[in-house]
C-alpha cells in the first residue's frame, strides 16, 4: 500500500528532495545549478538530476544493485571531494524522511502507512550506509592517487638533483641522527 502511495507522489517528493540538495550548495552555484542545463557545462547538476531519481526509485521499487550503485557513483564522487563534511555530502539522504512524511501529510498517521514508513525509514538508512561506503571509497581513491602524484614529482626532483650533482646527491639528514661523533664539532654545536 505503502509502495503504490510514494509512486503517486514521486514526482513531488522528487522535486522537493532535489531543491534541498541543491540549496546545499552556495548561493552562485545554486544559481548555476538551476540555470545551466548541459550535462557537460554542469556535471553537479546533470549527476544530482540522475542520482536522485536512482535512489528513489532503488528505495521504492528495489532493483539490481550493482547497477544502481553505478547510476548514483558519479554524484557520490562528485560530493566526496567537493567541500563538504561527510555529514554534509551524505546528509541528503535523511533528509528523505521529513520529505516523505511532509508529502504524504495526515496519511502519514494511518497505521498500515506509518508502518509501511518505518520499514522505508530503515531502508533510507540502509541506504545511507551504502551511499557512505561508495564515499569512503571515493575518498580513498582520491588520497591514493594524490599521494601517487606526491611521490612522482618527488621521484622527478631527486632526479633533477642527482643530475646537477653530477650523479651524486650529497647526504641529506632527512631528520635522521647524524652518524658523525661529536668530537670534531665546535662547543656550540655539541
Amino acid at each position: 500500500m505503502l509502495n503504490e502511495l510514494l509512486r503517486q507522489h514521486r514526482d513531488a517528493v522528487l522535486k522537493r528532495w532535489t531543491d534541498v540538495v541543491i540549496q546545499s550548495y552556495p548561493p552562485e552555484t545554486v544559481k548555476f545549478l538551476l540555470k545551466e542545463k548541459d550535462p557537460f557545462a554542469n556535471p553537479v547538476g546533470a549527476a544530482t538530476h540522475t542520482a536522485l531519481p536512482a535512489i528513489l526509485d532503488y528505495l521504492i521499487d528495489g532493483g539490481d544493485r550493482d547497477e544502481f550503485e553505478e547510476t548514483i557513483d558519479q554524484f557520490i564522487k562528485i560530493r566526496s571531494v567537493q567541500e563538504f563534511t561527510p555529514m554534509q555530502a551524505l546528509g541528503f539522504i535523511f533528509l528523505l524522511k521529513g520529505i516523505v512524511r511532509a508529502e504524504l501529510g495526515k496519511r502519514s498517521h494511518d497505521p498500515e502507512i506509518n508502518a509501511g514508513l518505518l520499514e522505508f525509514e530503515s531502508a533510507i538508512d540502509g541506504m545511507a550506509l551504502i551511499c557512505f561506503q561508495m564515499y569512503v571509497k571515493a575518498h580513498d581513491q582520491l588520497y591514493k592517487m594524490q599521494a601517487g602524484a606526491f611521490e612522482r614529482r618527488t621521484r622527478v626532483l631527486v632526479e633533477r638533483m642527482n643530475r646537477m650533482c653530477g650523479g651524486q646527491m650529497p647526504e641529506v639528514g632527512w631528520g635522521e641522527e647524524s652518524e658523525e661523533s661529536e668530537e670534531g664539532k665546535p662547543e656550540s654545536e655539541v
